[in-house]
Parts: structure tokens; C-alpha cells; sequence
């Protein structure tokens, strides 16, 4: 994600997903799917040259999601789980919004932890809201390719999360896929936009000339 005001950009560890058309630096990143214990993350976070950090550890060998900011910008955190870490950021005249970055739960029996929370998250009265990243799901047949075909309830679900919590899709550039597997073989190849930027008309009004750029999906 790209903006010349809030400076957000976000990435699966070692592979970013938008990348700034801005020279400066960026403002704060957030993670997803770090597979990184908090220790290691400190030397991500150095060679991200970001001096503030905060961290939800994955479980086992999956999961993990971080948010990382520059020094000066005001950044406060209002609550974290597995699925989100929530903050409040404050910008140099005083406008406050709200960011959440979402890692979303991959197990189709359990996705509805992560509606819930953020069902929960959503707050009167309303506040600028931008809530990105990795929700492991896609809103539209047409955002997967190959493998079983998506259930309608799964995608339904996501749907009527968002129109609950008042949050429209951003849209994007770049190619429709954020995600891929491994397989070199034709009939296995999967790709899917599991990966999306969603926030409130306050934010939108906020930040007009936001731009979400897809880079090339990875696993």
C-alpha cells in the first residue's frame, strides 16, 4: 500500500507486497506471517532501519504478524491476538486513525475466530479505520486460480464482515494474486488474493490518494 501521507507499506517477511512511488522513507510496516520468534524480528526490524516495534509471535512454524515505525511517528497500541495487532496513530496536526493488520486464520472450520474478532474491533462511534493484510480468504470466485473451488459461505462470510464493520475494498495495481503455492506442476498451481487493503469513508476521506500495489505473489 502506497500514500504519500501515511507512508504504510505492507510485506510477508523478506518480500513486500506494495512498494512506495514516494523517495522518502516510509512511515511504519506491518508484518504478516513473520514464522519468527520475537528475538529475530529485532534484526528484521534493523534492516528495515524502523526503530519501534511490536510483536505477536506465531504458534509452531506458521503465523506471526509484527507492526514496525519510525522514530517521531505516534503510534500507540489498543489490543493484539494471533489474528491483529491494533493501533492508534496520531499524525503531526492531531488527526487520529486507526490501523489494524490482520493475519487471518487459514483453517476453513475456524476462519470465523477471525470475523468475530474484528467484528469485534469495530467500534461507534466511528473512527478513521484502515484494516489490511493477509485475511486468508478471497471476496470473488474470479480471485483464485486452480485447486477446489472456493466455498460460496466461506467468501460470504468475509463479505458480510466487512459490511458490518463499514469497511470498502481499496482496490489495487499490479496483478490480481498476492499468494501462490509451490507445485511446478500445471494442474496443482494455485494462486489467490488473499491479501487486500479495506478502510471507512472517514479514512478514505482522509487519505484520497491512496494506491494499493500488488508485487509479485509469494508463498
Amino acid at each position: 500500500m502506497t500514500n504519500e501521507d501515511c507512508g504504510l507499506e505492507l510485506l510477508r517477511v523478506g518480500k513486500p507486497l506494495g512498494r512506495s512511488g514516494s523517495q522518502r522513507m516510509r512511515t511504519f510496516f506491518f508484518l504478516s506471517e513473520t514464522k519468527l520468534d520475537k528475538r529475530r524480528m529485532e534484526k528484521f526490524r534493523w534492516m528495515l532501519e524502523l526503530t519501534n516495534m511490536l510483536v505477536q509471535e506465531g504458534e509452531g512454524k506458521g503465523g506471526g504478524i509484527a507492526v514496525c515505525w519510525r522514530r517521531g511517528v505516534d503510534v500507540s497500541l489498543c489490543g493484539m491476538s494471533k489474528y491483529y495487532i491494533d493501533v492508534d496513530v496520531k499524525e503531526s496536526d492531531g488527526f487520529r486513525w486507526r490501523f489494524t493488520g490482520v493475519y487471518g486464520e487459514a483453517r476453513a472450520e475456524l476462519k470465523h475466530r477471525t470475523w468475530s474478532q474484528m467484528r469485534d474491533l469495530c467500534v461507534q462511534p466511528t473512527v478513521p479505520w484502515l484494516c489490511a493484510g493477509d485475511f486468508n480468504e478471497i471476496l470473488f470466485a474470479h480471485e483464485k486460480e486452480g485447486g477446489r473451488e472456493k466455498s460460496q459461505l466461506c467468501m460470504d462470510r468475509f463479505r458480510e464482515t466487512l459490511t458490518y464493520c463499514q469497511l470498502h475494498d481499496l482496490g489495487f495495481e499490479g496483478g490480481v494474486f498476492t499468494w501462490r503455492n509451490h507445485s511446478h506442476v500445471a494442474e496443482n498451481y494455485i494462486r489467490e488474493r488473499l491479501d487486500r487493503a479495506c478502510a471507512n469513508d472517514e479514512w478514505r476521506a482522509r487519505f484520497p490518494a491512496t494506491r494499493v500495489i500488488n508485487g509479485y505473489p509469494r508463498h
